[in-house]
């Protein structure tokens, strides 16, 4: 499933650590741990933070987390908070707010969701257990957006009503739970469950699950099941001897991805609506498009360039109506490597990451950094609200952890700068925060951007 960000590893942390203040861990102590969670006093923003009448001061300022890293320039080490935590950061761009999901590798788990400008804890669900408890059963968990909204999924999956005589039934259970919640004991607001699933995907503004012959897309704002039959995708406007069929790839506010592998049609549409094909950039190849999901209301779609196969072109698309929103030549190659990354999109919306790729919706222009005779490719992982990308690129003859070299780029000039080495870069960058997951020591750590 998707995650977020580039972890601190082991190899790279041994360079951070080097400039660390007295150890990462500093100060912590085990006892109580799970009141500490729930109270949020495990925050370690250092300032006096609470009034004699127990409400928060809000004009305290926040001071220096005990864990030093070698954060990027942009962010002053010198306030922040620190948590303890574990597993993936599950980011909540239009909440504020980040989540933490404590059962990925258990049969029991439960989310815990803080504020990302504070380090308090906003509230916590209830304990869920996997379909099918068992040593080594897991768990699994997202954010879905939609509606302007962000939501948590948690789900497993596993076979129920077995015994000596009977094999029993495979079942996907899903709990969702919509961020705005309040408490320490937090029910799902929607809990669903599908028999026989074969494979369970994020589809951005879905939790998308396939069947035999089938797939349903789960709405998390909701819980409502939507089936779609594959074979029977009508086929895009304009294309009278294309046949019905294809696949979802995800679910946008104006409804399903399509994508044609075998059949007459070669791109990607919105049934009913547009079509790759209709919406090529000029100089781009109409047919061949592909796709990924940014958001419920954007893509990012690529084409080859007329005239020049050793190029492409690509863009960010409005999901609703196919606008191109901005857009980048790009090397021919570099798609294939984007695919193992993750789309990603500032807070506010405006600017958009993929792979080698960097775009300003609001600007309407792109830049794309691919590997030339000239220059090294980078690979981006997070952007900011002010248009920073931060990426890294690969040194010859390094190690699999050391070798990314971390790159920072202003998207509005595209201008790149490296940055020295074994600099950390945030897992996500929201409300005026650069949160970073330092993973050896179970510890996410937010530092606030320089003014």
């Amino acid at each position: 499933m998707t995650r977020f960000g580039s972890r601190v590893r082991e190899l790279a942390l041994c360079v951070a650590v080097a400039g660390l203040l007295s150890g990462c861990g500093g100060g912590d102590d085990a006892d109580g741990e799970e009141t500490k969670r729930k109270s949020g006093s495990d925050s370690r923003s250092s300032a006096e933070d609470t009034a004699p009448d127990g409400k928060q001061k809000e004009s305290a300022p926040p001071r220096r987390p005990a864990t030093q890293l070698k954060a990027a320039p942009v962010y002053d080490t010198g306030a922040g908070w620190e948590r303890r935590w574990h597993g993936d950061p599950l980011v909540l761009p239009r909440t504020d707010a980040v989540a933490e999901f404590s059962g990925q590798d258990a049969p029991q788990g439960r989310f815990t969701v803080v504020d990302a400008a504070t380090g308090k804890v906003r509230w916590i669900s209830r304990s869920l257990s996997s379909v099918a408890p068992a040593d080594d059963s897991e768990m699994d968990s997202a954010v879905l957006s939609t509606g302007g909204k962000d939501y948590l999924a948690a789900w497993s999956s596993g076979r129920t009503g077995e015994d000596v005589v009977r094999r029993g039934e495979q079942v996907l259970a899903v709990d969702l739970f919509d961020v705005a919640a309040s408490g320490d004991s937090v029910p799902p607001a929607h809990h669903v469950e599908i028999k026989n699933p074969r494979r369970v995907w994020h589809g951005t503004g879905a939790l998308m699950v396939e069947l035999k012959d089938e797939v349903v897309a789960i709405d998390p704002a909701t819980g409502k099941k939507t089936t779609y039959h594959p074979e029977k995708l009508k086929p895009p406007r304009g294309c009278a001897d294309c046949s019905p069929g294809g696949t979802v790839e995800a679910i946008t506010a104006a409804g399903p991805v399509a994508r044609a592998y075998i059949n007459d049609y070669d791109g990607f549409w919105v049934p009913g609506k547009w079509a790759s094909a209709d919406i090529a950039p000029s100089g781009a190849v109409p047919e061949g498009a592909r796709t990924q999901p940014v958001s419920d209301k954007l893509l990012i779609a690529q084409w080859e360039r007329k005239g020049n196969k050793e190029e492409t072109v690509w863009a960010v698309v409005n999901a609703a109506d196919g606008k191109v929103r901005a857009s980048a030549q790009c090397g021919r190659y570099g798609w294939q490597a984007a695919k193992k990354t993750t789309p990603r999109l500032s807070a506010n919306g405006r600017f958009v990451s993929y792979g080698t790729a960097v775009f300003d919706v609001e600007k309407g222009d792109g830049h794309c950094f691919p590997d030339t005779d000239k220059s090294k490719e980078v690979m981006f992982d997070q952007v900011t609200d002010e248009g920073q990308a931060f990426g890294y690129t690969k040194a010859a003859g390094q190690g699999l952890i050391t070798e990314r070299r971390p790159v920072l780029i202003d998207i509005t000039s595209g201008k790149a700068k490296p940055l020295a080495e074994g600099t950390a870069v945030p897992e996500a960058d929201l409300a005026g925060m650069g949160l970073f997951l330092v993973e050896r020591e179970d510890r996410l750590v937010a530092y606030r951007r320089a003014d």
